[in-house]
Parts: C-alpha cells; sequence; structure tokens
C-alpha cells in the first residue's frame, strides 16, 4: 500500500511539489543542498548540492514522462545545465560538476538514445556527461526516506488517506494535518542524532503527499500553511 501511494502521488506530483522531498532525500544521502528552488538566473539548475566528497551536482527537475518532443523542447535548459558552470558563494572558481535530468515518469528509449549522442559530443568538449533519475528509482528513494515511519495504527493511516483524498479546493484540516505529523516526529531524549534526522525528513516527506491536492490546483495559501505547521514541528524537536 505504502508504494501505491507514493507512485500515486508521483504521478500527480509537478516538479514544484515534488522538489523538496527529493532534496530531503538528497540530504538523507549524505548530500548538503546549497540551493533548491526555481528562479530566472537558475541556468536549467533546480537544486545544487556538494557531496561528501566535494563534488558538486546540479539537478533539473522535470514531471511526467519524458520523450524526444519533450527534450527538444527543453534542450535550451539541458544545455544550460550541462554547460553553465555552478555559481554559488559557497563554491570556489568554477569547478565541474555532475549534472542530472530528473524525471517523474519514464524516459522514452529515443530520449535516451538522444542523450546519449549528446553526453559524446559534451563529453568530447569536455564537459560532464548528463545522468538521468526517472520516476522508478524516485520512488524507491522516497519510501526508503520514510523507513520505518509509515502510519502504523488505523487512527493515523485514516488521517493520512483523508488528507491525501482532500478537496484540494477547500481548506486543509489543520487538526487532522498536526495530529499527524506528531505521530511521526516522536522524539524523546533517548532518540539518537540520527534517528531524529530521519523522523525529520519522513515529516517532510508525509507533508508532500498531504498537501498533493492543493499542489494540484494551487491553492497556494493551504500549501503554505501546511509547510508552516510542518515547520513548528520540526523547531519543537531540534
Amino acid at each position: 500500500m505504502n508504494e501505491r501511494l507514493v507512485e500515486d502521488w508521483l504521478t500527480k506530483a509537478n516538479e514544484r511539489s515534488y522538489q523538496t522531498p527529493f532534496a530531503q532525500a538528497l540530504i538523507a544521502e549524505g548530500m548538503q543542498v546549497l540551493r533548491l528552488g526555481h528562479s530566472p538566473h537558475e541556468h536549467g539548475k533546480d537544486i545544487i548540492t556538494i557531496d561528501e566528497g566535494k563534488q558538486i551536482h546540479a539537478y533539473q527537475l522535470k514531471d511526467g514522462d519524458f520523450d524526444l518532443k519533450d527534450f527538444e523542447k527543453e534542450l535550451g535548459q539541458i544545455n544550460a545545465l550541462v554547460e553553465t558552470p555552478v555559481e554559488h558563494p559557497a563554491i570556489d572558481g568554477q569547478p565541474q560538476h555532475q549534472p542530472w535530468l530528473v524525471i517523474s515518469g519514464q524516459l522514452s528509449i529515443p530520449a535516451a538514445d538522444r542523450i546519449r549522442v549528446y553526453n559524446i559530443q559534451w563529453r568530447k568538449r569536455h564537459f560532464t556527461p548528463l545522468r538521468v533519475i526517472v520516476g522508478r528509482q524516485l520512488i524507491t528513494m522516497f519510501i526508503g526516506m520514510a523507513g520505518n515511519f509509515w502510519p502504523q495504527n488505523p487512527e493515523d493511516s485514516h488521517r493520512l488517506f483523508n488528507l491525501y483524498l482532500a478537496d484540494g479546493k477547500g481548506n486543509l484540516d489543520r487538526e487532522a494535518f498536526a495530529k499527524f505529523l506528531r505521530s511521526i516526529v516522536v522524539i524523546d531524549e533517548k532518540s539518537k542524532k540520527a534517528d531524529v534526522a530521519r523522523r525529520l525528513a519522513a515529516a517532510n516527506l508525509f507533508t508532500s503527499y498531504a498537501l498533493a491536492p492543493f499542489y494540484s490546483l494551487k491553492n497556494h495559501w493551504e500549501v503554505v500553511q501546511g509547510w508552516t505547521i510542518t515547520a513548528a514541528h520540526r523547531s519543537e524537536e531540534q
């Protein structure tokens, strides 16, 4: 059931609604997120991270399936992702970065072949070849990140599904949402630092699930309210 819910959510999610849990998954893998979000000056890079080996990574997120027509349409952004250097106050100089194209759906065979051809040319021009993450990989990442924090009792499961199936035009059920979050971020003095980090990461992921109806209908006020409640719970536990 957990995998089916994640898969259904990711199928409906746009790039903005899954970028936060994806960034959280990168943090869980030991990455440091330097920048997250869309802007006119992103140069094709929605997320910038640095790994434990000091390698710079840049990610461009797309929602849905990605075919050859999509690749040709987005080629300008993809070129910018691969060829323009990463600029950030925390980065000295213009080091080579690993570019990633992240797709919430599937990559078509013709699109994959076109990326292969472009990678040959990019490598000849001394750019790092583009790598791709697809929907099935994202699902595995998200399920793994939530770990053992899925609702175990019927009441919490009921709250999660009611939130996920809510009418995104209306208001977020703040009381049910807050109670559900408290069931995840149950932390005491004996909790280990790693367990605390996993619980807080899971809270971010479940927030994305619960706010999915409001993201879909661009009900930005309720999305802001939901993340504000989540931030309040995180600050209480940190």
